[in-house]
């Protein structure tokens, strides 16, 4: 497993455990900052008649956990050289299906 695979999977489990029973996919749309010493964390999910409905992460750790992911993920992409356009991302969404519980992550650019 690659070190970003590794990340993946840790959000990926980290959703899993916070995630609403009633959850069929869960959403985490994140914004870090540049120095990735505070990030902007919001939680939805899609429940089981289609409604996407907003959750609170339950505690300061959790969001800690995902920053210190993120900032890792977001490290990876800088040594690794992948981005385009001369900055890294800025943002993303991870989207986290229940049934097969495959993390995807779109990324924001500024």
């Amino acid at each position: 497993m690659t070190r970003d695979d590794a990340i993946y999977q840790e959000l990926g489990e980290i959703l899993l455990a916070i995630v609403p029973k009633r959850a069929c996919v869960a959403y985490l749309d994140a914004w870090v900052s540049r120095e990735a010493d505070h990030a902007r964390l919001q939680f939805n999910y899609l429940d089981e008649q289609g409604e996407l409905q907003a959750f609170m992460s339950p505690n300061a750790r959790t969001d800690h956990d995902i920053l210190v992911l993120l900032a890792r993920l977001r490290e990876f992409f800088v040594v690794n050289g992948l981005y385009a356009g001369g900055q890294p991302w800025s943002g993303c969404q991870v989207t986290l299906p229940l049934d097969s519980a495959r993390v995807s992550v779109d990324f924001t650019y500024d």
